[in-house]
């Protein structure tokens, strides 16, 4: 496998990418870059001059808005872009955002947490070789029950069965397409397991990526990041240490601070600066959505669970 690699953050969203990736970036060696999937939001919106593509910045970026060409990314994130044609035999790591990313920021490891089946397969075709870089692909699960409790709380209109079917269905593609992955190249992990015993699991990860492990990466609000969107609850972490410590940014970081607490009430304040893993779930679904789901997606989500040795 090559030194260089891409590594692709699939799953569920409001299954821990995020967490995920912001460890990883605190690696010498590794550059967070967010979800790219995304960055056409920022791209073709009716911005000033320098959109918000960083959300760790809140604004400006020097890495983003500083270094990284525009052009580059508009024309690998552009609608057209994603659906166009690719020649035979044609990689697109082959002068795009990746590469030029790569040349930007020094980094032998990048980390895409775009999470989509959609957007990998279109990053990965039409080969899984890339000369001197590897692709990887980073599979984080988490229970189905507490992935449709935080839909829930982001989309209140919706109902218990309607999230099921779309737990159920993105879940059914998503072990499919890891399933047909190369085995080497590829790596699963546990949310609950990630947030329980983060330094086993990101030892495991780490050793799959062939690096070393770092012990601060555990900490990943101490570290310098420049990610493009992402759970605003973990990235919270960020704005909390440098609110509390008067570090960079920290009238920005105290406005995400509050923006989070509007969102979320008072559990990233219980939190702290810590990894914890959130169940909330257990206490803000009812019996009747607990036996909705069941009925839908307990089979399944059984089956993923008795993977990691859970129940």
């Amino acid at each position: 496998m090559s030194r260089r690699k891409v590594v692709f953050v699939m799953g569920n969203g409001h299954s821990g990418s995020t967490l995920l990736e912001l460890i990883l970036g605190g690696h010498p060696k590794v550059r967070a870059l967010g979800e790219l999937n995304n960055l056409h939001k920022a791209i073709d919106a009716d911005e000033p001059d320098e959109p918000r593509l960083c959300h760790v910045c809140e604004g400006y970026c020097e890495f983003w808005n500083g270094q990284v060409d525009r052009a580059t990314i508009a024309r690998h994130v552009s609608q057209r872009g994603l659906f166009a044609p690719l020649k035979r035999g044609v990689s697109l790591l082959r002068n795009d955002l990746y590469r030029h990313l790569f040349t930007k920021s020094g980094a032998e490891i990048l980390v895409d947490g775009s999470k989509s089946v959609s957007w990998i397969s279109r990053q990965v075709r039409p080969r899984l070789s890339w000369g001197d870089v590897s692709p990887f692909l980073l599979y984080i699960v988490r229970d189905g029950r507490a992935v449709v409790n935080s839909r829930l709380r982001k989309y209140p209109d919706r109902s218990v069965e309607q999230e099921a079917r779309h737990w159920k269905r993105i879940t059914e593609r998503l072990h499919a397409y890891y399933d047909k992955f190369p085995a080497d190249r590829r790596h699963r992990v546990s949310y609950e397991d990630l947030a329980t015993k983060p330094e086993e699991v990101i030892r495991g990860v780490c050793q799959a990526l062939q690096i070393d492990f770092r012990p601060s990466m555990l900490r990943y609000w101490e570290h310098d990041h420049h990610t493009t969107f992402g759970n605003t609850g973990t990235r919270s972490l960020i704005a909390r240490y440098r609110t509390q410590f008067g570090v960079a940014d920290a009238p920005a970081a105290a406005e995400s601070v509050e923006i989070t607490r509007a969102r979320h009430g008072e559990h990233y304040d219980q939190v702290g600066l810590a990894i914890r893993l959130d169940e909330r779930w257990k206490r803000e679904l009812s019996e009747e959505q607990l036996a909705a789901f069941d009925s839908i997606g307990g089979e399944l989500n059984r089956r993923q669970l008795a993977f990691f040795g859970r129940s």
